[in-house]
């Protein structure tokens, strides 16, 4: 849900139907969100994770977890109306899209990360 094309279909299903090439290869929007975007840097899992959590150590995690699932599927569908997101068909789409997308990718992950703890812990704890 976290990602926003899984919350998105102008009749495209989800970005699946937009063709673009990613750094000289051919895919579709969908593809590039669901994992080619995350891999651009080539960075290590672990590396991400602390990336991220420093960059959670800032914020109210409280305020990350309010709101209903159906608030936050809303707001992944808000994410699909910047102008920087969802592309023509046939776009070529390089580092220069990266840049321009790349702190939503992680606000996204991040913010998934924390709900889906917070929601495993109302279920084990």
């Amino acid at each position: 849900m976290h990602q926003p094309l899984h919350c998105y279909n102008n009749n495209d299903r989800g970005g699946n139907d937009i063709n673009v090439t990613w750094l000289g290869k051919k895919t579709n929007l969908h593809a590039v969100w669901d994992g080619k975007i995350i891999g651009y840097h080539h960075e290590s899992v672990y590396d991400c994770a602390v990336r991220l959590k420093r960059w959670l150590k800032k914020k109210n995690l409280d305020a990350i977890v309010d709101g209903s699932i159906t608030d936050w599927a809303n707001e992944s569908h808000q994410i699909t109306k910047n102008p920087n997101v969802i592309v023509a068909n046939n776009s070529s789409l390089n580092s220069k899209y990266y840049y321009k997308v790349h702190a939503i990718i992680d606000h996204q992950l991040a913010t998934a990360g924390v709900r889906l703890a917070a929601i495993l812990n109302s279920i084990l704890l």
